[in-house]
């Protein structure tokens, strides 16, 4: 079961801040896809935390002021967070994610190739969802974040849980080679 917590606990270990990108606007002609970003991290008690989600429709130049202020501003809340973003195929996915981490010179950042569906990807955090190993801040995000899980794959918009999806596999990626564990 997932348990809603009303305080961010204090024994997080690390922070991913994944997004998920889109860059149109609501328009009313259309419903574009949107622009994801969540918060997950990994507790001392191995449980996974989502603290914070972000999910609006918006302009590209509005997606990279999104993520400037809020890699400022999950600095400053929760001090070391790796940002995550996707980096799709080709060459143009590839200026996307150089001009993405150049931008976001001086934050822990990582453009990563996607592979795979959706649906395979998402499994492995589903696992530990659906074995109740989540916690969620509770914040004004939780229905349409709860929503969109509930409704995965078949729901119209798939942009938290690919961003949730690839957070939880970041931070598992960053625990299986943290020098720590080498020991």
């Amino acid at each position: 079961m997932v348990q809603l917590l009303s305080i961010l606990p204090q024994d997080v270990i690390q922070w991913v801040r994944c997004w998920d990108l889109a860059a149109t606007e609501k328009t009313e002609k259309g419903d574009p896809a949107y622009t994801a970003g969540v918060l997950i991290g990994k507790r001392k008690n191995g449980r996974y935390i989502v603290a914070d989600v972000i999910n609006k429709q918006m302009s590209a130049s509005d997606v990279r002021k999104t993520i400037k202020h809020t890699a400022q501003t999950d600095r400053a809340l929760y001090k070391r967070v790796r940002i995550h973003l996707p980096q799709d195929p080709g060459q143009a996915g590839k200026e996307q994610a150089r001009s993405y981490v150049k931008f976001l010179s001086g934050f822990d950042v990582t453009a990563v190739l996607e592979s795979g569906s959706k649906e395979s990807r998402a499994e492995p955090m589903a696992a530990q969802w659906q074995a109740g190993n989540f916690d969620i801040v509770i914040g004004d995000w939780n229905e349409m974040f709860l929503t969109q899980l509930e409704n995965f794959p078949d729901g119209k918009f798939k942009d938290m849980v690919d961003a949730a999806a690839n957070g939880f596999a970041e931070i598992e990626i960053w625990s299986a080679f943290d020098v720590g564990n080498l020991i």
